[in-house]
Parts: C-alpha cells; structure tokens; sequence
C-alpha cells in the first residue's frame, strides 16, 4: 500500500521485491494483518511521529529517523520502504552511501517483520543458530554484533541474500545458504534455544574509513514501539562531524580500511 508522499508508482517499484517473499512469509503477513508500506524519500514520509528523532545510540551523530530508508515499525505491523527518484522514475534505494547496507532492502525489513511477528521463536531456531554460528567467521560485521541484534541482523540479512537470488552467497555464507533451502518445511518440533540478553551500550552497527578519510557508518536504527530500522550515514572530511568522529574511533583504537564495529559516542565521551 502507498503511504505519505507515495502513489502506485512507488507500490510497484517495492512489489517487486515483496513479490520474491516465500509464501510463509506473506500467509503471517495476511494473518496478522501486517502490511508493506511505500513512501517516499525517508521512512518518516509514513511515520510522522520519527520526524526530528534521533534513532538509540545516534546521539551526537547529527542525523534522524529522517535518513532512514527502511524499518518495520512492530507497533503498527508496518514494512515501510521509502523510494527515491533515479532516471524520472521511483526506486527502492540500492545499498550504499547514505543509502542501507542490505543486498535486498525490502526482504530484509520484511524478514525482520516476520521475525517480529513470531516474538523471535525463528531465532532461536537450533538449525539457524548452528548454521549462524557455522558461518561465523565469513560474516559482516553488522551481522556479529552482540546480543539479540546480531541474531534478527543475520537472520534478515541471510533471508534476503537467499530470497533475492544472490549468486555469492552459497560461497559466502554455505550453511545459512542450506538453512534457508529447507527453513519452512515441515518437520519434528525441536527444542528453542535460549535468547541471549539484549546488550545495553553495544555496537550499533558498523565503520569503514574510506580511502578519501570519509567515515561510513552502517548502523542499526531502533526506536519507540519496537522500531528497528537500518541506514548507512557517510561523513566526508569536511561534515563539522567528522573530527568528533575520527577522534572517537581512534580512541577506541579502531582500525583504519577495515569494517570494524561501531560504538555509540555517549559510551566512551
């Protein structure tokens, strides 16, 4: 459905990615009547209540829920997708900077809505715990951080590499791969695996210092009534930012040309 600034236009153009969702998937959708929303710009276009709000663990970062592209919202059951302008046409924004870092980013914030919807029992699938923790050391980043976010990052990201027909992943990421070739098919009940504790003061995403000194941050977004979004942020030399910043990183000892986690600017300041 269009919402905010949307039309037809911008349905079509993230239909076309909610349309390779698995039937499981699009049956607790209908369900549960959660829904795929598509706006324009900024995930805000929809959610005017995260106009001027600073996602948990920005804070000194300059930036909002305004330089989100897309979130599920869990108290409104929303997907929302917002399109940008390319070629005179709407599209859903490719991975990059001040963009997302997710190969498909309407399955991935689907996949965390399904995940949501279920209270989290598919992370604590054993198959996908031990496929995750088989994998471990091919994974980003973004999909290591501590606690539950590591999880729900891994568990969306690997779900839209696979239902988005990535080519590298079987290479990349082979047992997640094999998780998903059989994630909903019916078999014995196993027993769950135990959350782990959410992390309070963990990393929030990821960095990587570019060639040019530019700092890219590819963070997770949460917020109010179970908001959890995602966005790249990138600071040239020249953003007032970008000293707080790369004092910050070298304090924490961080590396340079490498991803590294990245850690909220209050913990350490």
């Amino acid at each position: 459905m269009a919402g905010g600034r949307g039309t037809q236009e911008d349905v079509d153009s993230v239909g076309m990615s909610a349309r390779k969702l698995p039937s499981p998937v699009v049956s607790l959708f209908k369900s549960r009547g959660a829904r795929i929303v598509a706006c324009r710009d900024s995930v805000t276009d929809f959610e005017t209540s995260l106009r001027g709000v600073t996602p948990r663990g920005w804070e000194g970062l300059g930036r909002t829920w305004d330089s989100v592209p897309g979130t599920y919202l869990d108290g409104r059951k929303s997907v929302v997708i917002a399109t940008v302008a390319a070629g005179g046409a709407r599209t859903v924004p490719p991975r990059g900077p001040n963009s997302h870092g997710s190969f498909d980013l309407v399955l991935h914030e689907s996949m965390h809505g399904f995940d949501y919807l279920g209270s989290h029992r598919v992370l604590q699938n054993p198959r996908f715990v031990s496929a995750r923790t088989a994998d471990w050391a091919n994974l980003g980043g973004y999909e290591r951080q501590e606690g539950r976010a590591g999880l729900e990052e891994t568990y969306a990201e690997s779900a839209s590499r696979f239902f988005g027909n990535d080519a590298s992943l079987a290479a990349s990421w082979p047992n997640l791969r094999a998780f998903w070739l059989s994630a909903f098919d019916e078999g014995p009940e196993e027993e769950l695996v135990s959350l782990p504790p959410e992390e309070a003061g963990g990393a929030i995403g990821t960095f990587h210092v570019e060639s040019d000194r530019s700092i890219a941050l590819d963070l997770r977004a949460e917020g109010p009534d179970g908001a959890v979004g995602h966005a790249v942020l990138t600071y040239r030399p020249d953003d007032p930012l970008h000293a707080r910043l790369a004092k910050h990183l070298a304090e924490r000892g961080e590396a340079q040309g490498s991803e590294n986690l990245f850690y909220p600017l209050e913990t350490t300041e």
